[in-house]
């Protein structure tokens, strides 16, 4: 298989290679929008001047950085519970927010097996 048939196996690399780093590295969501854009308008003006390898690689390091985008994470608040530090035993304490929900069509099937 060459590259011309599948076009798309290079930006889902160079998106899945954003992911594996962005999982390694620890840059700030406000960075890698900054370097987005500025390879996007490195690729945009190296397409205008008709220098297509140039923006190539500026297209497939966007891609990158937005695989590095996607896996980045927002902050944890400081009551989650992967800050507490836990023992080997643990008992954890919680709220509903509003009642279950019973469905009706669960019931029916229990209903339905129960029967001989």
């Amino acid at each position: 298989m060459r590259w011309h048939e599948a076009p798309l196996v290079p930006l889902a690399a160079a998106f899945a290679l954003g992911i594996c780093g962005g999982s390694w590295m620890a840059a700030s969501t406000s960075w890698l929008l900054v370097a987005g854009g500025l390879l996007l308008t490195l690729a945009a003006c190296s397409l205008a001047l008709g220098w297509e390898r140039v923006a190539m690689v500026g297209l497939l390091s966007l891609a990158a950085a937005l695989g590095a985008l996607r896996a980045a994470s927002d902050p944890l608040p400081a009551d989650h519970i992967a800050r507490v530090a836990l023992g080997p035993l643990v008992s954890v304490e919680g709220r509903l927010a509003e009642e279950p929900v019973r469905w009706e069509a669960i019931d029916a099937v229990a209903a339905a097996s129960r029967k001989p």
